[in-house]
């Protein structure tokens, strides 16, 4: 079948319009995994300050057996450094789609390279920093267990066992409840 110069410049045109839908979709997709990535990337932070900070406190208060403090400190420390990589992993993902997207929009964009060294990495370098800083910490946490348990509390009540501490917290309740 032999196409006019119409049909042909019409069938071109469907053709490009495809093309540029399918770009356009892929945009528009781009857009909402920098935006669920950016979001993820900042709950890392708080994740990983909330682990830390919640095992390090129920150390302090339970004063368990020094086995256990020192499984909870090196799973502390582990999931501080796992951390990193996932902040690195989802920061390598963020550029590579910024990329495709300044492919199809590149004025859509905007330059925020920055001037220091690590440009578009900043924020992703200190909250490494960080979290290797939280990871290094419960390693020497896990390494001076004696210290921890023993040491910090020299009182009476410290050296206690947890079944008696309990005990001595509810009786003074009971006594303030009951006045």
């Amino acid at each position: 079948m032999i196409l006019t110069e119409e049909q042909e410049f019409a069938k071109a045109e469907a053709k490009k319009l495809r093309k540029f839908e399918k770009k356009r979709v892929c945009f528009e997709q781009n857009s909402e995994h920098l935006r669920s990535l950016n979001g993820l990337m900042w709950q890392v932070p708080l994740i990983a300050m909330t682990l830390t900070g919640g095992l390090w406190f129920g150390i302090a208060q339970l004063n368990p057996n020094k086995t256990v403090v020192m499984g909870v400190l090196i799973l502390a420390a582990a999931t501080n450094f796992g951390l990193i990589f996932v902040m690195l992993r989802m920061r390598y993902i963020f550029s590579q789609i910024l990329l495709k997207t300044k492919e199809f929009y590149p004025t859509g964009i905007a330059n925020t390279t920055g001037h220091c060294f690590l440009k578009n990495w900043l924020v992703v370098f200190i909250f490494s920093l960080l979290l290797l800083y939280a990871s290094i910490s419960s390693l020497v946490g896990a390494m001076n267990v004696d210290y921890l348990l023993y040491n910090n509390n020299n009182n009476e009540e410290g050296k206690k066992s947890v079944k008696e501490s309990v005990k001595v917290n509810l009786k003074e309740i009971k006594s303030e409840v009951c006045k």
